[in-house]
């Protein structure tokens, strides 16, 4: 044994230097409290890295709830009609979005109407799955219709289409893109064409109201049959007008309000010129208020 002291040899039973008198006794003790320090700094290190492991965790975590976009939060505003919203879930509405055709126009455009299998009667029972909807490529733009709604679908205007039923007058949906002719701007087309359509409704809803950026939707009753509500989705751009309203009868079923107001949910998510961000979500997603994915 060396002694730390004067550096003399030693037995290694020693328990005093035979040279000064140094007292091994104290290194034995100085050596165990190095060796509790030790242990400290490595438990503290431990700590240390768990702390940061937790904080990186958390936040990828929160990075990752932001770009799922899930939960009513996330919501600019609500796109169905207030006295319809409590037995529905919220929806987004965007009017940041210019590109409203794009997707449309990279698909071949379909050549003939919308194929859908005929029903007599109108079934909201059948619009609550995703499988019951089809998208339509038509000239232009696309959008996503009901397979099992209507009784039949015809060409409306120059580039639009109507969904009806003998059975409920009330109950139909219309699609159109119009070429634009005026040289006004985007925002006083907006302006126009939305004073135009309010013109013939009462009660009538500001849901999202952006000239400027030219969406406009709203909703109301007609202005001569209050039994007939309508739904309007109009979108402004350089060179077209488009138009996406739905048709319903105005009822007190609440059920029945909120698998409508789903419906409209699942059209405006698919179509290409409402400027939504989110993906169709289920009815089951819908009535929980979970805004589903973005696309």
């Amino acid at each position: 044994m060396i002694c730390p002291e004067c550096r003399a040899k030693n037995p290694d039973d020693a328990r005093f230097c035979g040279n000064c008198g140094y007292n091994f006794q104290n290194q034995m003790v100085e050596t165990e409290q190095e060796k509790k320090k030790k242990e400290r700094k490595k438990i503290i290190l431990y700590i240390l890295v768990g702390i940061v492991f937790a904080i990186t965790a958390a936040a990828a975590l929160l990075i990752v709830l932001d770009d799922t976009g899930s939960g009513a939060n996330d919501v600019s505003d609500i796109a169905l009609p207030k006295e319809k919203s409590s037995s529905a879930g919220s929806t987004e509405t965007s009017a940041d979005s210019t590109e409203t055709s794009a997707a449309a126009s990279e698909e071949k455009a379909d050549s003939d109407l919308p194929e859908i299998v005929s029903n007599a009667k109108v079934d909201y029972n059948k619009i609550i799955s995703l499988h019951d909807y089809k998208t339509f490529y038509a000239d232009g733009y696309s959008f996503g219709f009901p397979l099992l709604l209507y009784e039949w679908v015809e060409e409306f205007g120059d580039n639009g289409y109507r969904f009806s039923s003998s059975s409920d007058p009330y109950s139909w949906l219309e699609f159109q893109q119009e070429k634009r002719t005026d040289q006004s701007s985007i925002e006083e087309t907006a302006k126009e064409r939305s004073r135009e359509l309010k013109s013939q409704m009462t009660g009538i809803e500001e849901i999202l109201d952006k000239p400027e950026k030219g969406v406009c939707i709203f909703a109301g009753s007609r202005y001569n049959d209050e039994n007939q509500k309508l739904y309007h989705l109009l979108r402004v751009e350089d060179d077209c007008v488009y138009n996406m309203t739905v048709g319903y009868p105005d009822t007190d079923d609440k059920e029945l309000d909120g698998k409508r107001n789903y419906y409209i949910d699942c059209l405006y998510r698919m179509c290409s010129f409402s400027g939504g961000t989110y993906k169709p979500r289920t009815y089951d997603q819908f009535l929980s208020n979970d805004m589903g994915t973005k696309k």
